[in-house]
């Protein structure tokens, strides 16, 4: 294996590059590699500490459901994360022992920073062992280190940023394993690192597709071997943690479910709008390409031209650097490429407009391009001016889109809680024990999270819509005579709303069962009634509907919505999608009523 420190300038280091010459080889002792890695470790630790003072006050939805398991210790081992939860519990409970701080969402947040620094020095790392450069190691560093990915997870309560942390570990022993197939450290850091990233998010485990293609090229029997071996042996390991994590949540839970069906648990969700097919079409594409290519610069215009030309240079650059690569550059833009797109076709097929999955795919998109850069710097006859040139402009790139990154994607989740807190203030203002609180998954998870009360009377509206198409509607608080008043978003039912994947003008049968279930919609000898509503705005621009126990007659079902749209401002968002709706689904309403 190589290892290289340059102790030379930066003029003449990037002279020597990109005239090809060689960097100074080290010999091996401990002290030269701990001065070769004090650069990234240096610029790794600035970039954190800048992450630190600038930690969001914002939370997911999702970052807020983890954190409530990791704070009262219970339901910590869900399969999608299944040491997430549990480790973060670990952190909460040691700052409370050892300085007397018992903040659950501190203790998330020290967590993904340490990963965070994890994960950028692994890619200086791989620059600096792998292709023997520090200059290389520094750039990716700099480029991985300035992804909106990276510099907004690091300091939400997400999966993300420790399962890529520690895939660049596992990446870093993958490469070593590459060049030395007999290492058993190589082979023993591999399965630690592996099996520890899949155990924060199931989706790493498609990692092993990426280190197959290489071997693949690589051509390398006893590699094979070893990569064979490392699978068997982190696969045991891995569903040995599941089966743990299994007995232990069947434990609390009242539900019989099977290991394979917990291990499954996404997968076979019913009512969910994940993992379609339907994905594979130009809206998912676009949807894909929005949220990847942001994952790596904020300053890319969110528009659809530009995001495309930015993902086809991108591929023109990774063909053109192949055909002109070294071999260990081939083989690291081999590993990165394929790791990259192994995780973008499931992205793809899962959710493509999930900002977060960038995390995932930022790393070897970085990694790919350190390999480019060092295919064209060390077969480039430019002269050293000229060298300076390259190396200089890119890390005033990265500077510049880390600049980008903290002003509009860090800053703006660091000063307040964001529209989903000020929305849950207002909802929380209707805990009354009787009445049914309707809203977003965040939203939803903000109340329950923040605020003390009825948590059973807090649900999401996507979930009422899933448990009506599937029919799922045994538990207590679906019942709709248990509720004196339901208030719920509007912004959430509107037709046009995408509920799990369905919304009003694709499924309105689907959409209408939710709307008829909300205002409490019956018929008798009488006729149709429904129970009294109000709008109630709650200041600041946010309009919801408030429906209490009575009873308001109507002389045809189809005039519900005609009546709720006279209610709403002329120029209320709301009122335009449903009056579309009405127009583009005449005596619909009564139709789905006549067939129940």
């Amino acid at each position: 294996m190589r290892i290289f420190v340059e102790k030379l300038t930066l003029g003449t280091m990037l002279g020597r590059l990109m005239e090809g010459s060689p960097p100074t080889r080290f010999v091996g002792r401990s002290a030269g590699r701990l001065t070769a890695l004090l650069p990234g470790v240096l610029l790794a630790l600035g970039i954190v500490a800048v992450l630190a003072s600038t930690a969001a006050l914002e939370q997911s939805g999702d970052s807020l459901a983890y954190l409530t398991k990791a704070r009262d210790g219970q339901g910590l081992f869900h399969p999608h994360h299944l040491l997430f939860n549990a480790a973060v519990r670990s952190v909460y409970l040691g700052l409370a022992a050892v300085v007397g701080v018992r903040d659950i969402v501190l203790a998330a947040q020290v967590h993904n920073l340490v990963l965070t620094f994890i994960a950028i020095v692994a890619v200086y790392w791989i620059g600096l062992r792998w292709l023997g450069s520090q200059l290389l190691g520094l750039i990716g560093l700099a480029l991985y280190g300035s992804t909106t990915a990276i510099l907004v997870y690091a300091s939400q309560a997400e999966v993300y940023v420790p399962a890529v942390a520690l895939l660049g570990v596992a990446a870093a022993f993958f490469l070593t394993l590459a060049e030395s197939p007999s290492s058993r450290s190589a082979r023993a850091g591999l399965t630690v690192a592996w099996v520890l990233a899949v155990l924060y998010h199931q989706t790493t485990v498609l990692f092993l597709i990426a280190m197959a293609v290489t071997v693949l090229v690589s051509r390398k029997r006893e590699l094979a071997r070893a990569v064979a071996l490392v699978s068997a042996t982190a696969g045991g390991v891995v569903l040995g943690a599941y089966w743990l994590g299994y007995r232990a949540m069947e434990a609390e839970s009242t539900e019989t479910v099977t290991f394979l069906e917990f291990i499954l648990s996404y997968a076979v969700t019913p009512g969910v709008r994940w993992g379609r097919i339907g994905n594979f079409d130009s809206s998912g594409m676009l949807g894909l390409l929005e949220s990847h290519v942001r994952g790596l610069s904020a300053l890319v215009p969110d528009r659809p031209g530009a995001l495309t030309a930015f993902a086809v240079a991108g591929v023109a650059a990774v063909i053109l650097a192949w055909c002109r690569a070294g071999s260990r550059e081939r083989l690291l833009l081999c590993f990165a490429t394929s790791w990259a797109v192994t995780f973008l076709a499931f992205f793809l097929w899962w959710l493509p407009q999930e900002a977060e999955f960038a995390v995932l795919t930022s790393m070897p998109v970085c990694l790919a391009i350190m390999a480019g850069v060092a295919t064209f710097v060390l077969g480039s006859r430019i002269s050293a001016a000229g060298a300076r040139t390259v190396a200089g402009g890119i890390l005033v790139i990265a500077a510049i889109n880390f600049w980008g990154g903290i002003r509009f994607e860090v800053l703006p989740r660091h000063r307040t809680r964001g529209e989903a807190f000020q929305r849950a203030r207002f909802l929380s203002t209707f805990d009354d024990g009787t009445t049914l609180r309707l809203s977003s998954f965040s939203v939803s998870e903000t109340l329950g999270f923040y605020f003390s009360g009825s948590a059973d009377s807090i649900h999401a509206v996507d979930k009422l819509e899933r448990a009506l198409h599937v029919g799922e509607t045994d538990e207590s608080w679906m019942a709709r005579t248990a509720w004196a008043r339901v208030i719920v978003d509007l912004s959430q039912v509107q037709p046009r709303g995408v509920h799990n994947g369905r919304d009003g003008f694709r499924e309105p049968e689907t959409w209408l069962r939710m709307m008829m279930w909300i205002f409490n919609l019956r018929g008798d000898e009488d006729g149709w009634h429904v129970d009294a509503w109000e709008i109630v705005p709650d200041g600041h621009g946010n309009d919801y509907l408030v429906v209490a126990s009575g009873n308001r007659p109507l002389s045809d079902p189809h005039q519900l919505l005609g009546q709720l749209v006279d209610d709403l401002e002329p120029r209320s968002p709301a009122r335009q999608a449903f009056t579309r709706w009405l127009k583009t689904n005449p005596g619909r309403l009564n139709g789905s009523l006549v067939r129940q």
